[in-house]
């Protein structure tokens, strides 16, 4: 295994990013960063057909513990006033 990072997309409107795929990701974490007056969500599937769900909403800077097993991530801004909201992934990849 080897130690990964991955600056996100995040939306500066409401909308979600495009899906990553981090099927072979293990103990990773999304940091979201940056100033910011916006809700972010940080979503996962556990397969390409399931539903999203959050695994954290937040409304600052914060770091989100994401769950082995996950096969897609994404980033949804669900309410945006102003800002530049920021993320990166980090974790260990196979």
């Amino acid at each position: 295994m080897r130690e990964e990072h991955k600056i996100l997309p995040v939306p500066a409107e409401v909308a979600a990013a495009d899906a990553l795929r981090i099927a072979n990701w293990r103990d990773a974490s999304v940091q979201l960063y940056g100033s910011f007056a916006a809700t972010i969500a940080v979503e996962v599937k556990l397969h390409p057909d399931a539903e999203w769900q959050t695994v954290a909403s937040e409304t600052g800077p914060a770091i989100v513990a994401i769950p082995d097993g996950a096969h897609s991530l994404r980033v949804n801004t669900t309410a945006f006033t102003s800002g530049a909201p920021g993320a990166a992934l980090g974790g260990w990849v196979s």
